[in-house]
């Protein structure tokens, strides 16, 4: 948990400019698990970087780490911002590697989410979203416990 505070803090300067509250929440179960910190912070603050940059002013951006049963511990990174249109989110590989991105969205390359689901895959896991234009963006990153658990 302390990877996802620490990749939350270092999008609040960026937040409060715009005028975005962000929450980091974590449920008290979550044990630890075994991950690359790095990779893991990054994939956090990639997308939370992006939910800032697509919640306009008076938004929020909400992170969550809890149990995913018994897969492993999920994080949420969650907005009210503008969400992805329909066509765009239809096809997820597209937006997770990047293509298209900045196009439908109005800016930036979409790397950060192609470093986002590389971050989650190379544990074993995976990242999954749900959008809605006009009322913003769930992404959920799925993170498996280590073996022999």
């Amino acid at each position: 948990m302390d990877v996802v505070r620490r990749a939350t803090a270092t999008n609040e300067e960026n937040a409060k400019a715009r005028g975005v509250r962000i929450l980091c929440q974590s449920s008290s179960r979550v044990p630890p698990i075994v991950a690359d910190a790095e990779l893991v912070f990054q994939c956090v603050s990639n997308l939370v970087s992006n939910a800032v940059k697509f919640t306009p002013n008076g938004g929020h951006v909400d992170v969550l780490v809890h149990l995913a049963g018994d897969e492993g511990i999920e994080i949420q990174v969650s907005d009210t911002g503008v969400g992805i249109p329909r066509a765009l989110a239809k096809d997820l590989r597209a937006l997770l590697s990047g293509r298209s991105v900045a196009r439908a969205r109005g800016g930036g390359t979409g790397l950060r989410l192609a470093i986002a689901k590389h971050a989650a895959t190379v544990h074993g896991g995976r990242i999954e979203v749900e959008s809605a234009p006009g009322r913003g963006s769930r992404f959920r990153v799925f993170l498996p416990f280590a073996p022999g658990r």
